[in-house]
């Protein structure tokens, strides 16, 4: 299965980490479709083996029901490497998908501090606003930082709406 080329552009760093999340999540639902299949599978080659050794019994063909019986076991032994390698498979994308979401949570939070620490240096800023300049340049340095601290607070409340949208549990 080919890695999907959508980017995510959230932050700087993040078109692969979406990517590789969802490709992780599409792999595993792969995996657990195949796991179904096969045990779809068991479960024919078991009915078809109780049908033939019954219509069997009554004609004595005891070769074809060891054949057969032999078959089901080998299926089974397959199906159960098979599923142990997918689950293995499973747990590696799933710690490999937990810990893009904990690189991308931390980041977030690490933006989501500085955009914290820039607004209050500029209300800051807003407060000690003063001294010998006029009135006009006051009002409208004062109505430049103000904005300045809107878009940083509408960025900050964006970034966390999308943290937290990454940080759901994606769900088969």
């Amino acid at each position: 299965m080919s890695r999907p080329t959508a980017t995510h552009h959230g932050f700087q760093g993040d078109e692969l980490d979406l990517s590789d999340v969802l490709w992780s999540q599409q792999e595993i639902n792969r995996l657990l479709s195949e796991v179904t299949r096969l045990e779809a599978e068991v479960v024919h080659w078991r009915r078809l083996t109780q049908t033939t050794a019954a219509a069997g019994a009554g004609n004595g063909d005891q070769a074809e029901i060891h054949r057969l019986q032999r078959t089901i076991n080998e299926l089974r032994e397959e199906m159960s490497r098979e599923v142990d390698e997918h689950q293995h498979e499973l747990a590696a994308l799933q710690d490999a998908q937990r810990q893009k979401l904990s690189d991308v949570t931390r980041r977030h939070r690490e933006e989501l501090g500085e955009y914290e620490e820039r607004i209050e240096e500029l209300e800051e800023q807003i407060h000690n606003a003063g001294g010998p300049s006029s009135p006009t340049t006051d009002s409208s340095k004062l109505m430049e930082l103000q904005k300045i601290i809107s878009s940083l607070r509408e960025a900050s409340d964006r970034r966390l709406r999308e943290s937290e949208a990454v940080s759901r549990p994606v769900h088969k």
